[in-house]
């Protein structure tokens, strides 16, 4: 492994983050990034669309499951945007969902707080909304 990677970067064993995040964009390319823009752009219009279709059940719902409503948006998007591409493999066979990317990545789309691990409980009274979605990758 490159000594410009950590070892344990990752969520899972082997993953890797480059010490400079600009490393994995320019590794992965504009197609894969600008198909992750827009799900991204488009999971945060589903939401409001949610919002908007039933506002009443909105302060019913937890941090957890409008966390997994985001997930779901940018992952189907995601998919429906790269599908096509020569350079993609996805695994959609819960509960692995895994994109193999340029034979070089494997991709996992996963909802983070900066420097910490994946985000399952957030803290109460946080705002509802969308948070940053790192990419946790590893090298086929």
């Amino acid at each position: 492994m490159s000594a410009q990677y950590s070892e344990c970067g990752g969520i899972f064993t082997g993953m890797i983050s480059a010490k400079n995040g600009h490393e994995i964009l320019d590794a992965v390319g504009h197609e894969f990034q600008t198909a992750l823009i827009d799900s991204v752009d488009q999971a945060r219009i589903d939401l409001g669309d949610f919002q908007d279709f039933r506002p009443a059940w909105f302060p019913t719902f937890t941090q957890r499951f409008i966390s997994s409503f985001i997930h779901e948006r940018v992952w189907a998007e995601l998919v429906r945007r790269i599908d096509a591409s020569p350079e993609s493999t996805i695994i959609d066979d819960e509960p692995v969902r895994e994109i193999g990317w340029m034979n070089s990545f494997k991709l996992r789309v996963k909802r983070h707080r900066a420097g910490t691990s994946s985000l399952h409980s957030p803290p109460k009274g946080r705002n509802v909304g969308m948070s940053r979605l790192f990419l946790s990758m590893g090298l086929r």
